[in-house]
């Protein structure tokens, strides 16, 4: 069913209870959608999750800083084009000016333009005429509602309701959402009898073929792709006989877009909605599957088909929350913004099950492979996953919450959140990369991504590494491991946000002295144990130096008063999205660092490989 588009929504920041209640009450009444943020951070994670039509900023002069954020939401590709409102008083306004002019805040004609201003005082009527000229309120046509569709939303408001209730059995829960999807979306029986064929060992390329040719959709598809200029390099001639194509393709490249064909059709008449870009969603979703299975190559793992489509399917949950309970979706997105947590722990909260309990759910129903519903289930609880007996489950599991992790830090898609665990030193271990991905690992990743996404119809230009800096500036940051810890996602992440990350288990003066971020992150379980440096009052260290802890559990106020410094951070892990992170970094150096970001290649064909299948010749990227 076709939604119609809804009020135009705006991200609200001001430090002042007072301001934001009135111009909310405002906003609302005028038909848009507002949402609140009450701190910096929260503005910001707000705007990059929901891409809001429209940023208020309220600056005063307690809070000059905060004129950052539109230097962070302008440097930022996925917010770059929202529009922006600063409120401020006159006397800081050529400040302010001055300030967003510097060359080093580097932002061109066209995104000067999107940035608007108005001054205190003003009276509402004022701020409206200027909301409105920037982006004009939705009037909604009054429309007559036929009687099923009434029914129909008044069945999904019941349940809604009884999502939130916490004394309802999860079973039932999970049992009404799939009631409410049954007739929309089944999970098409092609791909289930494709796995099922590339599992077997008697099975060859015109079984397969005879699979595909089931299904008219995806026998298109595929004979679309195998004539590809890509692919036609490997067989020289266009084909129109789909064991041919299959052979062409190879059996884990024809699998992997039956499954991609399948899924990502589901949601292609979903409009895309605040919050939740199905585009984003999927190309997370597409990065996730390709490094689990290169993970699971990597470490010897016979079966990394299974990875691959356990990676794509991991956060299925979430689709049918999103399509026929938008509002209780948006509740826990907005919910993971304010309270500083992760996705599931807001869904925990509020409904008392995860996405991973519901994709689980769908997909016994749908008579998946177990491994890759158990690796849907276990994808956020490490654990679970470490106390898995079978060890060609275990890899798979691991495969998948390591490779979700990785894609949230290399920004390969969006999905709900950017929190970002920590993987365990027996996972790392398990799946042969102790110490961290090696750097050439996401070379490959992105450029199978690219060529995924140009067959499937998704935008391929923001899949981009960042290249390796240069310049130095005052981008440099030392993360220090202490007790086992050898490897943490923070350090991808941070290099794929433009820093110069260096580790170690101390701060050497010597090679670390020109950082002005400390980062350390102590063992999990351990009690609080800061790394106390040399006397502040020296002059050894720069006095400017950031020192961030990262913690089970946060020190008292009265002992973070007592060190008595602007200079100190103490961060929760169960409570650590990597935009809480950067925006602290940008407060701290007074300037963004942007990452300078290089394109990368569609893979070229590779040599031909015997293949396992009764000794074919598959071609491998």
């Amino acid at each position: 069913m076709k939604r119609e588009k809804p009020e135009p929504l705006v991200v609200l920041y001001s430090n002042r209870a007072r301001i934001i209640d009135v111009l909310t009450v405002g906003l609302v009444q005028a038909n848009y959608q507002v949402l609140q943020a009450d701190s910096s951070y929260v503005a910001v994670v707000k705007s990059y999750q929901f891409q809001p039509d429209l940023v208020i900023i309220d600056i005063t002069e307690d809070n000059t800083k905060d004129v950052l954020i539109i230097q962070r939401l302008r440097k930022t590709q996925r917010t770059s084009d929202i529009a922006i409102l600063t409120v401020l008083p006159n006397k800081i306004k050529t400040t302010v000016d001055k300030l967003m002019a510097d060359p080093k805040v580097g932002l061109s004609a066209d995104k000067m333009r999107s940035l608007h201003t108005i001054e205190y005082p003003f009276n509402f009527s004022d701020l409206l005429v200027k909301v409105k000229s920037i982006v004009p309120a939705t009037e909604s046509p009054q429309k007559r509602i036929p009687k099923s569709d009434k029914d129909k939303a008044a069945t999904l408001q019941r349940i809604a309701n009884r999502l939130y209730d916490l004394h309802i059995p999860i079973e039932v829960k999970l049992s009404d959402i799939e009631a409410t999807m049954s007739k929309q979306w089944a999970f098409p029986f092609t791909v289930i009898k494709a796995l099922d064929i590339i599992e077997s060992d008697d099975s060859g390329f015109a079984e397969l073929g005879k699979c595909v040719a089931t299904d008219p959709g995806a026998s298109a598809a595929i004979l679309k792709v195998a004539n590809t200029v890509h692919y036609a390099r490997r067989g020289g001639k266009a084909i129109s006989d789909l064991s041919d194509a299959v052979m062409r393709l190879g059996f884990n490249e024809t699998r992997n877009l039956l499954a991609c064909l399948a899924l990502i059709d589901l949601s292609s008449n979903i409009e895309q909605r605040y919050g939740f870009s199905r585009q984003q969603f999927w190309l997370h979703s597409l990065a996730t599957g390709l490094i689990a299975q290169k993970l699971c190559v990597d470490c010897g793992y016979r079966r990394p088909e299974l990875a691959f489509v356990a990676g794509l399917v991991h956060d299925l949950g979430k689709i049918p929350l999103d399509n026929n309970f938008h509002p209780v979706f948006l509740h826990l997105l907005d919910e993971t913004a304010s309270r500083v947590t992760s996705f599931q722990e807001s869904e925990d909260n509020l409904l008392s099950f995860s996405h991973g309990e519901l994709g689980h759910y769908l997909t016994k129903k749908w008579n998946f492979p177990q491994v890759i519903s158990n690796a849907i289930l276990k994808h956020h609880d490490a654990e679970q996953i470490l106390e898995t007996s079978t060890p060609i489950e275990r890899i798979v599991e691991e495969s998948v919450f390591a490779a979700n992790i990785m894609a949230k830090s290399m920004t390969f898609g969006h999905s709900c959140d950017e929190f970002l665990d920590e993987i365990p030193e027996a996972l790392l271990h398990e799946l042969k990369i102790g110490r961290g991905p090696k750097p050439d690992f996401f070379v490959e990743i992105a450029s199978h991504l690219k060529l995924l996404c140009h067959f499937l119809n998704l935008p391929t230009q923001k899949i981009c590494l960042t290249k390796e800096r240069k310049d130095k500036q005052q981008c440099e940051v030392t993360v220090i491991f202490t007790g086992n810890i050898e490897f943490h996602p923070i350090v991808l992440a941070l290099k794929n946000a433009g820093f110069i990350v260096h580790t170690g288990r101390r701060f050497d003066k010597e090679k670390h002295g020109n950082s002005r971020i400390i980062l350390t992150i102590a063992e999990r379980g351990n009690i609080f144990n800061i790394m106390l440096y040399e006397d502040e009052r020296q002059t050894s260290l720069p006095k400017s130096i950031l020192k961030i802890y990262l913690m089970d559990k946060l020190p008292s106020k009265d002992l973070v008063r007592s060190f008595c410094s602007n200079d100190l951070l103490f961060i929760n892990r169960k409570h650590f999205d990597f935009r809480m992170l950067l925006q602290s970094l940008d407060s701290f150096l007074g300037e963004i660092i942007v990452p300078e970001k290089e394109e990368v290649e569609l893979p070229d064909p590779g040599r031909p490989t015997k293949s396992k299948k009764k000794g074919a010749i598959i071609w491998r990227a």
